[in-house]
């Protein structure tokens, strides 16, 4: 049997597979009580995965824009533990074992990623000591589908006019989200705040949190696409200023102090490393601030002024991570209590029935001291790549965008719990994808012979 056969015969099974899943998805999200106009972003979902198919690049850049549209679906689930996205998580590997398949140059190793798979070994081992094993499967595959949307960015984009069309349609993703927020904002509905009386939009979003990740991450793009890759039409670019405008003010509105100081240090990075933004990023801050001082103001005050009921939440998660480090950490310091298994910990371990507002520790506390490192190392080694290319390469401004990205989710990493929520964590990938390929076609260019 000739290697072109065998490609055709493992083409035709995985889409059978894939047909499969999608039919018995298809007809279990029908039988859930969702809103309405969800189901169109679940047929355009499904009609991606044959889509993918044929065209992977076109499919991939749909299921991007679709993305934000699907996250209530992590509210439903089949059995206890595993829900539906986890699910869609099993297609993004499917997706990359059909790209990986058609060509077996393609590596699974795109530059830097070999410390995630370290953390992903780790994540394998913790599951000796973990107690719900329905759990920890389904965020596992959470996991791998962060490295296959990682891989998949670094191979699908082939010109930098694929990178553009992946900024673009991420950026674009945002105006049923947004407008949808605003809906929320004049209806006066969202998520409650714990005992106060202000309410978070949180849009299309299970929770406010990712949302404002999901925001940060877009109004980072729109700065890239508005200063670096200029469209020609200026009514196109005036559309963009006004979305990058409703974008920051639906930051604030979701009231996430967390994701608020993350977009700051971003803006304060972006301002360093790029001086002819300075003015525009200062004049945007601003007015923001000066639109929304109030509600700004009074987000703040929790940290300060004493709860008539409960704790304020600064003091809620520091104690939480204390009781964590004292009660549970010594356990199982090396390999952790297995993944997804911080809240069921937080319950046995602490006074709080929550998992720890702080992704590091939740990391710690999953997957050990050992998973842990792994996770810094990647990190680490991505922020030291990006500042070499930033020094050596000053005119790749994607460079900058990327450092820029990375700081704000690892700062916003230390007060929420965004690592999980393939959603926004998704994007962060993705790019790291994107730019990381940019790059090795900027070095292969220039080391290129030139001919005269």
């Amino acid at each position: 049997m000739t290697t072109t056969s065998l490609h055709t015969g493992l083409k035709i099974f995985l889409m059978f597979i894939a047909s499969l899943i999608t039919s018995f998805l298809g007809g279990y999200i029908f039988s859930l009580s969702i809103p309405i106009y969800f189901y169109a972003a679940i047929f355009a979902f499904l009609s991606i995965i044959l889509t993918f198919f044929i065209q992977p690049f076109a499919a991939f850049v749909a299921l991007l824009f679709i993305r934000p549209l699907i996250d209530p679906l992590s509210k439903y689930g089949i059995g206890q533990s595993v829900n539906l996205l986890a699910i869609f998580s099993i297609l993004y590997i499917l997706f990359l074992i059909i790209v990986l398949s058609n060509d077996k140059q393609k590596s699974w190793k795109p530059c830097i990623s070999v410390y995630f798979y370290f953390y992903l070994l780790i994540s394998v081992l913790s599951f000796i000591n973990i107690d719900d094993f329905n759990t920890g499967v389904t965020f596992f595959f959470k996991l791998c589908s962060l490295i296959a949307i990682y891989v998949l960015a670094y191979h699908l984009v082939q010109k930098e006019r694929d990178a553009h069309k992946i900024f673009l349609t991420v950026a674009l993703s945002s105006i049923i989200p947004i407008g949808n927020g605003f809906l929320q904002y004049a209806m006066g509905t969202g998520v409650q705040q714990g005992m106060d009386t202000t309410l978070r939009i949180n849009s299309t979003f299970v929770l406010s949190n990712p949302y404002a990740m999901f925001l940060c991450i877009i109004i980072f793009v729109l700065i890239y696409l508005l200063f670096f890759q200029k469209s020609t039409s200026k009514k196109f670019n005036v559309v963009l200023c006004g979305l990058l405008f409703l974008a920051a003010i639906s930051l604030v509105l979701t009231y996430t102090r967390a994701a608020w100081f993350a977009f700051l240090i971003g803006l304060i990075i972006y301002s360093i490393k790029e001086k002819r933004l300075r003015i525009y990023l200062l004049f945007m801050g601003i007015l923001c601030v000066a639109l929304l001082y109030d509600q700004i103001i009074e987000r703040f005050s929790d940290l300060y002024t004493p709860r008539k009921y409960g704790t304020n939440s600064l003091v809620f998660r520091m104690d939480l991570a204390g009781q964590l480090l004292r009660n549970a950490f010594p356990k199982h310091y090396f390999l952790g209590f297995g993944l997804g298994t911080s809240e069921y910990v937080a319950v046995k371990y602490t006074t709080y029935p929550l998992p720890p507002h702080n992704d590091f520790l939740r990391i710690l506390i999953e997957s050990g001291t050992i998973g842990l490192i792994c996770f810094l190392l990647f990190f680490y080694m991505n922020f030291k790549y990006y500042f070499h290319k930033i020094r050596t390469y000053p005119a790749r401004s994607y460079n900058v965008f990327m450092l820029v990205l990375l700081s704000v989710y690892v700062v916003a990493s230390l007060g929420q719990n965004i690592f999980f929520f393939v959603t926004t964590t998704g994007y962060v990938f993705c790019f790291l994808g994107v730019t990381q390929k940019l790059n090795d076609m900027q070095d292969l260019h220039e080391k290129s012979p030139v001919t005269i």
